[in-house]
């Protein structure tokens, strides 16, 4: 059995509440916050996503079979589909999720009153799967690194791309992204990233972890600017003019915005880049946030 501590930070509330012990057949990967629903967990290497309760507990069915990998299907195959391969990232709005497959070639959804559906293959500035192919033996990390739902789109960064897209209705847009790097611009579609590896919007604004660039940044319009940390210079610094090493994760409520940092959980203020140290586990899997009341979710390992 795989053992987990599901904690909760609520908005305005210094203390940690530890809120369920999990224990489950299948290790975890990510996970992210589902309303009513509970939790929605990634099992990558089991080829699988699931529920879990607000109790800890398992929620019938599996999404997807336990250690069987099946493909994705492609938009022109049929719209029911049965299993998952490589299930990574995840993410909820409403009663479906999101979630990356196959070392990050697809982008799947999960309606959790029906079944299993793909919403699209990833088609963005690569054509087709072959191109998909070739940057992924070029590229070794995956391509989807982080990914975020807002209504009816998805956005995504593409982490050997420094990239950001977005899918309306299975119609891929590039946002922002140029070459690997950092330059100090003010114009967002010229400035240059380094492996984002963490992304949320609330619209008007993007908030990113430049993972590489050890800062996370916020594009509005055409203008982008550093809310927390400083560029190719690691560190582990709380305060106003705090550091950080290579922010992955990223999620966010109206006045704060929470990433993992290394292995430690960071709470950053959206007003003034205030940098502060949540949590740092034994063994951090990831972080969510109830985008409704503003609540910090933190699964570790025990």
């Amino acid at each position: 059995m795989k053992k987990y501590s599901l904690l909760k930070k609520s908005l305005g509330i210094s203390k940690i509440e530890n809120i369920a012990k999990i224990e489950v057949d299948y290790p975890i990967n990510d996970f992210c916050y589902a309303g009513g629903y509970g939790f929605v967990v990634t099992s990558t290497e089991s080829h699988i996503a699931y529920v879990i309760g607000r109790d800890g507990q398992f929620m019938p069915p599996y999404y997807g079979t336990p250690g069987e990998k099946l493909m994705p299907l492609s938009k022109a195959e049929s719209r029911y589909a049965s299993g998952l391969s490589y299930p990574s990232s995840i993410c909820w709005d409403k009663d479906h999720v999101i979630v990356t497959e196959d070392g990050g070639r697809f982008l799947s959804k999960i309606d959790l009153n029906v079944e299993l559906w793909p919403i699209s293959v990833m088609q963005t500035a690569l054509q087709d799967r072959n191109e998909m192919d070739d940057m992924l033996a070029r590229f070794p990390e995956r391509p989807i690194a982080a990914i975020d739902i807002y209504g009816e789109d998805v956005y995504w960064t593409i982490d050997s791309l420094n990239a950001c897209f977005n899918i309306r209705r299975c119609h891929t847009k590039k946002m922002f992204g140029t070459k690997p790097g950092y330059t100090s611009a003010s114009n967002a579609w010229s400035s240059c990233f380094n492996h984002p590896r963490g992304i949320f919007y609330d619209a008007p604004t993007f908030f990113f972890s430049d993972t590489k660039n050890h800062c996370v940044r916020s594009i509005q319009g055409n203008s982008i600017k550093i809310i927390c940390g400083h560029p190719n210079r690691k560190g582990n610094e709380d305060g106003e003019h705090g550091s950080l090493d290579s922010p992955s994760k990223l999620r966010g409520n109206s006045s704060q915005l929470y990433c993992i940092d290394s292995n430690s959980v960071k709470s950053i203020s959206r007003s003034n880049g205030y940098l502060g140290t949540i949590l740092t586990p034994n063994k951090l899997i990831s972080i969510d946030v109830d985008r409704g009341s503003g609540d910090l979710y933190i699964l570790e390992a025990i």
